[in-house]
Protein backbone atom coordinates (compact mmCIF):
# COMPACT_ATOMS: atom_id res chain seq x y z
CA UNK A 1 0.00 0.00 0.00
CA UNK A 2 1.33 3.65 -0.47
CA UNK A 3 1.14 6.68 1.41
CA UNK A 4 0.97 9.79 0.44
CA UNK A 5 1.97 12.20 3.67
CA UNK A 6 1.53 16.02 3.85
CA UNK A 7 4.49 17.78 5.92
CA UNK A 8 2.83 18.29 8.97
CA UNK A 9 2.71 14.68 9.81
CA UNK A 10 6.37 14.05 9.04
CA UNK A 11 7.44 16.40 11.09
CA UNK A 12 5.24 15.26 14.16
CA UNK A 13 6.44 11.73 13.07
CA UNK A 14 10.13 12.93 13.38
CA UNK A 15 9.52 14.43 16.47
CA UNK A 16 8.68 11.38 18.32
CA UNK A 17 11.51 9.34 16.75
CA UNK A 18 8.56 7.34 14.36
CA UNK A 19 9.25 8.54 11.55
CA UNK A 20 11.57 4.78 10.63
CA UNK A 21 7.72 3.46 10.93
CA UNK A 22 6.59 4.63 7.86
CA UNK A 23 8.24 1.98 5.01
CA UNK A 24 7.96 -0.69 7.45
CA UNK A 25 4.01 0.11 7.49
CA UNK A 26 3.75 0.79 3.85
CA UNK A 27 5.33 -0.21 0.82
CA UNK A 28 5.96 3.54 -0.64
CA UNK A 29 5.83 6.72 1.13
CA UNK A 30 5.39 9.74 -1.50
CA UNK A 31 5.25 13.16 -0.80
CA UNK A 32 4.53 15.75 -4.07
CA UNK A 33 7.05 18.23 -4.64
CA UNK A 34 5.54 20.84 -2.48
CA UNK A 35 5.98 19.31 0.56
CA UNK A 36 9.54 18.01 -0.60
CA UNK A 37 10.06 21.57 -0.82
CA UNK A 38 8.70 22.40 2.77
CA UNK A 39 10.77 20.04 4.56
CA UNK A 40 13.60 21.63 3.04
CA UNK A 41 12.55 24.92 4.38
CA UNK A 42 11.61 23.72 7.59
CA UNK A 43 15.07 21.35 8.35
CA UNK A 44 16.99 23.50 10.99
CA UNK A 45 14.14 25.33 12.52
CA UNK A 46 13.97 23.05 15.46
CA UNK A 47 12.98 20.49 13.21
CA UNK A 48 14.64 17.79 12.31
CA UNK A 49 16.30 16.72 9.14
CA UNK A 50 13.80 14.98 7.27
CA UNK A 51 14.61 14.55 3.91
CA UNK A 52 17.94 12.96 4.99
CA UNK A 53 16.31 10.65 7.83
CA UNK A 54 13.90 9.48 5.39
CA UNK A 55 16.91 8.43 2.62
CA UNK A 56 15.95 6.64 -0.36
CA UNK A 57 12.35 5.26 0.73
CA UNK A 58 11.24 8.75 0.78
CA UNK A 59 9.76 9.64 -3.19
CA UNK A 60 8.47 12.69 -4.94
CA UNK A 61 5.76 12.69 -7.15
CA UNK A 62 3.59 15.28 -8.75
CA UNK A 63 0.40 15.34 -9.29
CA UNK A 64 -1.27 15.51 -13.27
CA UNK A 65 -3.18 17.95 -11.61
CA UNK A 66 -3.83 20.17 -8.58
CA UNK A 67 -7.31 20.64 -7.31
CA UNK A 68 -8.32 24.22 -5.61
CA UNK A 69 -9.06 24.03 -2.35
CA UNK A 70 -8.03 26.96 -0.80
CA UNK A 71 -5.11 25.17 1.57
CA UNK A 72 -1.39 25.68 1.71
CA UNK A 73 0.44 24.39 -1.48
CA UNK A 74 1.46 21.26 0.12
CA UNK A 75 -1.53 19.94 1.69
CA UNK A 76 -3.36 20.98 -1.88
CA UNK A 77 -0.72 18.52 -3.35
CA UNK A 78 -1.11 15.98 -1.24
CA UNK A 79 -5.15 15.68 -1.47
CA UNK A 80 -4.89 16.31 -5.42
CA UNK A 81 -2.08 12.85 -5.66
CA UNK A 82 -4.13 11.12 -3.11
CA UNK A 83 -7.03 11.29 -5.26
CA UNK A 84 -5.05 10.75 -8.51
CA UNK A 85 -3.74 7.19 -6.54
CA UNK A 86 -7.34 5.64 -5.53
CA UNK A 87 -5.61 2.92 -3.77
CA UNK A 88 -3.07 5.17 -1.61
CA UNK A 89 -3.78 6.88 1.91
CA UNK A 90 -3.40 9.82 2.90
CA UNK A 91 -1.20 10.94 6.14
CA UNK A 92 -2.85 14.93 6.33
CA UNK A 93 -3.57 16.99 9.72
Amino acid sequence: MIVISDTSPLIALAKIDCLSCLPRLFEAVVVPPEVHQELSAKSGEGIPDILRMAGDWLEVRSPKELLILGLDAGETAAISLALEKKSARLLID
